[in-house]
């Protein structure tokens, strides 16, 4: 069963374009499972990417809508629930050394940002460093 967004096969996370590759964090661009023929945007400036349910980015603009999936450093505590034992507090989920929360409201790549910033200081939108990372995010959004 899916945790979030079955009804779509897309979520934002925290890459995009200008002059160069950027997560959101400021964590280096050291993996990127671009869908063929991507990017596919070298002259348009601030462009995003989205998580497809085939395992691979693709580039979009960031007026489309999609859902989303936030992340913080696990030492955090979210602004939306009150502190707990947890390392992850709900709604969050442990990936690695961050803590993840998957939105599935549909909203423009800067809102969805504004979104993440909104729950915890330093919330982002998700980096993605492995193909492990994306297996799990895949199945937590799709139930693969």
């Amino acid at each position: 069963m899916s945790l979030c967004c079955s009804h779509v096969d897309e979520s934002w996370i925290g890459m995009w374009m200008d002059d160069g590759m950027r997560w959101d964090d400021g964590t280096k661009v050291d993996f990127t499972p671009w869908a063929a023929g991507d990017p596919d945007f070298p002259d348009e400036p601030e462009q995003h990417a989205v998580i497809q349910y085939y395992n691979t980015f693709k580039d979009r603009e960031t007026k489309q809508r999609y859902p989303f999936v936030c992340q913080h450093d696990s030492r955090c505590r979210p602004k939306v629930r009150p502190s707990t034992a947890d390392r992850c507090p709900a709604p969050f989920l442990p990936l690695g050394t961050r803590c993840v929360h998957l939105n599935d409201k549909s909203e423009t790549r800067f809102k969805a940002a504004r979104a993440c910033a909104i729950m915890c200081d330093d919330c982002t939108l998700l980096s993605i460093h492995s193909q492990d990372e994306v297996d799990v995010i895949s199945e937590w959004l799709w139930a693969k």
